[in-house]
């Protein structure tokens, strides 16, 4: 089994989230543990990406390239977060980038999301040339497993998803569900 790390995971309150406390977190702790478990891909926890310190991700992403793991960053604002990498962050340092993506727009920065609205999210994720990682595919709950899967495969640029699972019973019927699409 291969495992995709979190790198700057820390206690961070999600309804109010201090970012400049996650930047303190002990990321080298994080990139050293999981260079030890053959990790093919080290992902920046979202709470230090959307602080928006470019020189402190840039510096996690550096060290995180100096191992066998690919590198990539997570947002939980995929609007916002992706305008400002364009100007801000060397797209060279990473590979990877995961975003909330469902249907209802449920947990992404952008009201809601009618084919125009897809269309220019699209255009504007695409253009980062990144492995996109789809996150809060089954918008905590709301969508049923089958609604999410069916709207995710309308989508031609997700490369990898994630999904909750409370029980090896809910593993078993979504995992079937998504293969057998």
């Amino acid at each position: 089994m291969k495992v995709i790390a979190t790198i700057g995971k820390s206690e961070i309150d999600y309804m109010m989230p201090n970012y400049n406390l996650a930047k303190k977190t002990d990321w080298k702790k994080d990139i050293e543990l999981f260079s030890n478990y053959n990790t093919p891909i080290m992902l920046i926890d979202e709470f230090i990406v959307d602080a928006y310190d470019w020189n402190l991700t840039s510096e996690i992403l550096k060290t995180i390239n100096q191992t066998n793991s690919c590198s990539g960053l997570i947002t939980s604002f995929p609007c916002k977060t992706t305008n400002l990498i364009k100007n801000n962050l060397n797209l060279d340092l990473f590979d990877f980038y995961m975003i909330p993506l469902n249907k209802l727009a449920y947990m992404m920065d952008i009201p809601s999301f009618l084919p125009h609205e897809r269309e220019s999210f699209k255009n504007n994720i695409t253009q980062l040339n990144k492995k996109i990682i789809s996150s809060r595919t089954l918008a905590a709950g709301i969508q049923t497993p089958q609604e999410a899967f069916h709207f995710l495969k309308t989508l031609d640029y997700i490369d990898l998803l994630t999904i909750g699972i409370a029980t090896t019973q809910e593993a078993k019927q979504d995992f079937e569900l998504l293969f057998s699409l």
